[in-house]
């Protein structure tokens, strides 16, 4: 299946598609340690949090949000302001087609663009593919958090990943 992406930066109608993404992967992985579904409505204030410089943005098949990313502030403190966090999900009917690569690559790519220093993601231990995808781009495991989390009744270690640029 040939899929002809456009990842643009996302607007407040793409709000649905977005949660509706995030909240089949709260509901049936440990990829987010949100338990608690989302509405939209209870998303636009992350949504409007997001700016130039920390966008959303989604991948799009004709005009249908497959995939979604985004790059938040690591801290509020000033001296953290170069550096960012990345997260990004994909529609379940779509995993595994190259969408979660070109999303991340945007997002790199952004950094980049808006002169991050470095950006930061933290997966969940049994993310595999996601650790993956993210050494294939360039990011380097930097450590491990044992046992932060709980979900599905399990302990779940988190790995910090970091690319620099």
């Amino acid at each position: 299946m040939d899929i002809e992406l456009q990842i643009n930066i996302a607007t407040k109608q793409d709000l649905n598609r977005i949660v509706e993404i995030y909240n089949w992967a709260i509901e049936n992985t440990s990829a987010t340690f949100d338990t608690d579904r989302k509405t939209t409505q209870s998303q636009l204030g992350w949504f409007e949090s997001h700016d130039e410089k920390h966008p959303v943005i989604v991948a799009r098949e004709n005009g249908r949000v497959l995939a979604w990313g985004s790059i938040s502030p690591w801290s509020d403190r000033c001296a953290y302001s170069g550096t960012g966090e990345i997260s990004f999900y994909v529609d379940p009917d779509f995993h595994s087609k190259g969408i979660g690569f070109n999303i991340l690559k945007r997002l790199i790519e952004i950094g980049k663009e808006k002169n991050f220093r470095t950006l930061v993601s933290r997966i969940a231990g049994k993310s595999e593919a996601s650790v993956h995808l993210h050494k294939k781009l360039g990011f380097s495991n930097i450590g491990t958090m044992k046992n932060v989390g709980k979900k599905f009744d399990e302990i779940i270690d988190v790995h910090l990943m970091q690319i620099l640029f």
